[in-house]
């Protein structure tokens, strides 16, 4: 692990851990992992913050890392997203129907259990195109109170698929975060994730379980999409990219080749890090720190 302490800290809760990497720029200067209950954490979403935030501040306290500055990233659990097509209304009217249109196309989305958040695409015609984002307010609200259980000052939060489609910074990929009792799943196309997808492991859980369930999955999620999308489905040439715990099992990495009849590429993102750095531990984490 390296030595010095940076400028700024990013955070990401991953597995039955939490992983922390601080930072000076665009350059890893130490990075520390610590194990969690299990009971504290489920499928990558804090349920205990009081506790996790505890541990997480004597870790911070023992490595003098820095309090201020943080990045979090957060799983993508229980979030969704989509492209809405609307008429073109005026802008102060706009979150409203973004609103309504995301409730009525997904009725399980609560104004009271969620965040919704838009941005406006590239105009077309006389419609517009948003992409409209929904996020379980309990599992922000939890990793907040763990911060600040922690002592942390955060600067920014971010879904983990954008992290991660920032660190790979590849036009068009697949990139699966691979840990033993989560897996997510991001479909880049233009370089942003057009599509993403979290699951929890089943049975239990366990590098094993986990492993089986991915090569099951990823097939699948694949075909979804081309289904969804075939004016412009992924190309046979488009490449998986592994990150997660899971990511340096050789074994996964032929069997994901199998499966999906695909490359498994490197992402080599735009960071300095010592030659030792575990990058596919930390993949979520080097997002973060390149959109600072």
């Amino acid at each position: 692990m390296g030595a010095m302490n940076g400028k700024g800290l990013a955070l990401a809760i991953e597995g039955e851990s939490a992983r922390m990497i601080t930072f000076s720029g665009k350059r890893v200067v130490s990075w520390h992992e610590i194990a969690l209950n299990p009971g504290w954490v489920k499928g990558g979403i804090v349920t205990r913050p009081e506790e996790v935030g505890k541990a997480i501040a004597k870790a911070i306290e023992e490595n003098k890392f820095p309090r201020t500055g943080v990045l979090v990233a957060l799983s993508s659990s229980g979030s969704g997203a989509q492209v809405l097509t609307l008429p073109k209304v005026k802008k102060s009217k706009m979150g409203q129907v973004v609103d309504r249109e995301v409730r009525r196309l997904a009725p399980g989305s609560q104004a009271d259990q969620d965040y919704v958040f838009s941005q406006i695409l590239p105009k077309k015609g006389t419609q517009v195109e948003v992409y409209a984002l929904t996020v379980p307010k309990k599992n922000v609200l939890n990793l907040v109170e763990a911060c600040h259980a922690a002592g942390l000052k955060m600067k920014a939060m971010e879904l983990g698929p954008f992290a991660l489609a920032r660190a790979v910074n590849c036009e068009n990929g697949i990139i699966v975060h691979a840990e033993t009792d989560s897996i997510e799943m991001v479909i880049i196309e233009n370089a942003f994730p057009a599509s993403f997808r979290s699951m929890q492991i089943q049975n239990g859980g366990g590098a094993e379980a986990a492993a089986q369930q991915l090569l099951s999955e990823l097939p699948r999620t694949i075909d979804y999409y081309n289904r969804g999308h075939s004016e412009c489905p992924l190309s046979d040439e488009t490449a998986v990219f592994l990150s997660g715990s899971l990511a340096l099992d050789p074994e996964l990495v032929m069997g994901v080749v199998d499966v999906t009849g695909r490359e498994v590429a490197n992402a080599e993102p735009a960071v300095e890090c010592p030659p030792d750095f575990p990058l596919s531990q930390y993949m979520m984490h080097v997002g973060l720190i390149l959109n600072n």
